[in-house]
């Protein structure tokens, strides 16, 4: 985020720690009453199914993360594909409750098939429990579940997010833009291209998924067409240098475009993330959420201890 701050006027944060990492990166932070709405939330997850459904809050932040993905236009999960499932539930379900309704909280998950267990010596950011419920595996209604959850008395909120889940998904292993191709189908986008150096191989893939078809060479004059721009190829040289971009914003009249460059070496020109309205991402951004995400899990298990 840092290399973007002068392109927005600040962030919300969905929790402390998040907020000083942004403020070491010199981006304001915003408080969510002031703000009218959030145009995307990016975050990771601790697990995510097949329809984008999300266990999330291993860090103990679930409550801010869930208002701020109430808020926000658009959801972005960014996970590895060691996050992916059939079915949630296996990773502990977080449940933020309140002090005093903690054991009344605790007897009526019970009921529902679920072994809570209280993260000892934790105190979230807005100075509430956190019961980790175990064996609730396979979950299978996930809003069923949350909003059963929800409606027990001390709840403040639960780890799952099925009401209000990820808009996209975005995936930084494997097979990685048939997979992103496939999510993005799912969530019905308007309309996805597919380039490749062969037009048959382009054909292929935008035959599996209902996409059009052009060559890299294509990409210049058609990119002013894209607002969401994933690459991922095995080319030794970049394909997309700043001089196409520049242009291409310039004919969207500064329509702002997000790229993510998931390939090594880089398919995209670093320069590139120098251009106003456009927001450059790689592959070691998505691996810096990913360890944010883990450094809260480790932080608030050792708070527990």
């Amino acid at each position: 985020m840092g290399p973007h701050k002068n392109k927005f006027k600040g962030a919300v944060a969905s929790s402390l720690a998040s907020a000083n990492k942004l403020e070491s990166y010199g981006i304001e932070i915003l408080d969510l009453n002031s703000v009218h709405e959030i145009e995307i939330y990016v975050d990771g997850a601790d697990e995510v199914n097949q329809t984008l459904e999300l266990i999330k809050g291993g860090g103990g932040a679930l409550t801010r993360e869930k208002i701020t993905a109430a808020v926000a236009s658009e959801f972005l999960c960014m996970v590895d594909d060691t996050k992916l499932v059939t079915s949630l539930g296996q990773f502990p379900l977080p449940i933020e409750v309140i002090p005093m309704a903690r054991s009344y909280v605790a007897r009526k998950i019970l009921e529902i098939g679920g072994d809570p267990v209280y993260r000892q010596g934790y105190v979230t950011d807005n100075g509430n429990n956190i019961l980790d419920i175990h064996h609730l595996y396979p979950i299978k209604s996930a809003r069923e579940i949350e909003e059963k959850i929800n409606h027990i008395a001390g709840v403040v909120a639960n780890g799952i997010f099925s009401i209000r889940h990820a808009d996209v998904l975005l995936i930084g292993a494997g097979e990685t833009i048939e997979l992103v191709a496939r999510h993005l189908l799912e969530k019905q986008v308007g309309s996805i291209t597919v380039s490749n150096r062969t037009l048959l191989r382009a054909e292929e893939l935008a035959q599996e998924f209902n996409a059009h078809a052009i060559l890299f060479s294509d990409i210049p004059e058609f990119l002013e067409k894209a607002d969401i721009l994933i690459s991922s190829t095995g080319s030794q040289l970049p394909i997309l240098g700043k001089g196409a971009v520049e242009s291409a914003i310039k004919r969207r009249k500064h329509k702002p475009m997000f790229m993510l460059d998931l390939a090594v070496p880089r398919d995209i020109e670093p320069e590139v993330a120098e251009l106003d309205d456009i927001y450059l991402f790689t592959v070691d951004d998505l691996q810096e959420v990913i360890l944010e995400n883990m450094r809260s899990r480790e932080d608030a298990a050792g708070k527990a201890e």
